[in-house]
C-alpha cells in the first residue's frame, strides 16, 4: 500500500482513502497524489502554505467530524429574509383589518362616516304651520324629536337611528307600535334635505338662541 500526501494539510494518507482522515478534504485529483515510500520518510514535506480553499467547491470542512458540509448560508439568508418579508406583509394587512372592524363600529352604525359626523347636532323642520319639529342627533344612535306649538315646547321623544350610505333610518314608538321612517339624505351647508317614498323635509341647523333653550 502506497503513501500520499495530502495536498490540503499535508498529511500521510493512503492512497486508498477517499478523503483525508485529518482535515476531511476529499481526494479527487489522482494528480496531486505523491506517492511515497515509508522505507523513505524523506520524501515527505510538509507545505509551507496554509491550506488553500477551494472556493469553486463552495464547501467547508467540519475537523471533528471530518465529514464534509455543504455551505449554505446565502440559502439560510434568503429564507430569512422571505420569511420577514411576509411576516411584515401580515401586520399590515392584520392591522388594516382591525381599523377597518374599529371604523364600522365606533359612533352611529353606518358605513358613511362623513355622513355620520355631518349629520350630528339639531336640525329644525321648515313649515309654513305653527308647529315646528326639531331633530336632535346624538351619536349613540339615537334622535331626540321636540315639537314646538307656537314656540311653546311640546314635549320631547327619543327615536333610534341608523345610517347606511345616504340612507337614513329611524324607528318611532308609539302606543306601543313601532313605525319605520326610510328617507335619503342629502346635506349642503346649514341645511339637510330628507327624501322619503311620500314627503321631502328640509331642515335647517336649529338655532337654539331664540327660543331660550
Amino acid at each position: 500500500m502506497a503513501l500520499i500526501i495530502c495536498s490540503e494539510c499535508g498529511s500521510r494518507i493512503s492512497d486508498k482513502a477517499a478523503m483525508c482522515v485529518k482535515c476531511g478534504c476529499p481526494l479527487r485529483n489522482a494528480s496531486m497524489r505523491q506517492a511515497i515510500s515509508e522505507d523513505n520518510p524523506l520524501l515527505i514535506k510538509k507545505p509551507n502554505r496554509p491550506p488553500a480553499h477551494n472556493h469553486s467547491s463552495n464547501r467547508t470542512y467540519d475537523y471533528n467530524s471530518r465529514v464534509a458540509t455543504p455551505k449554505n448560508t446565502s440559502s439560510v439568508k434568503t429564507i430569512i429574509m422571505v420569511t420577514c418579508v411576509f411576516i411584515i406583509i401580515g401586520v399590515f394587512i392584520l392591522a388594516y383589518i382591525l381599523d377597518s372592524r374599529n371604523n364600522n363600529n365606533s359612533g352611529v352604525a353606518g358605513n358613511n362616516n362623513s355622513l355620520s359626523s355631518q349629520i350630528l347636532g339639531s336640525w329644525e323642520l321648515q313649515n309654513d304651520s305653527n308647529l315646528t319639529r326639531v331633530l336632535t342627533f346624538n351619536d349613540n344612535g339615537q334622535i331626540t324629536r321636540t315639537d314646538f306649538l307656537a314656540g311653546s315646547n311640546q314635549g320631547s321623544d327619543i327615536l333610534s337611528y341608523s345610517i347606511d350610505g345616504n340612507t337614513l333610518t329611524y324607528v318611532s314608538t308609539r302606543g306601543g307600535h313601532s313605525f319605520v321612517y326610510t328617507y335619503e339624505v342629502s346635506i349642503n351647508d346649514n341645511q339637510m334635505i330628507l327624501t322619503g317614498s311620500d314627503r321631502t323635509e328640509i331642515y335647517t341647523r336649529y338655532n337654539t338662541t331664540w327660543r331660550g333653550n
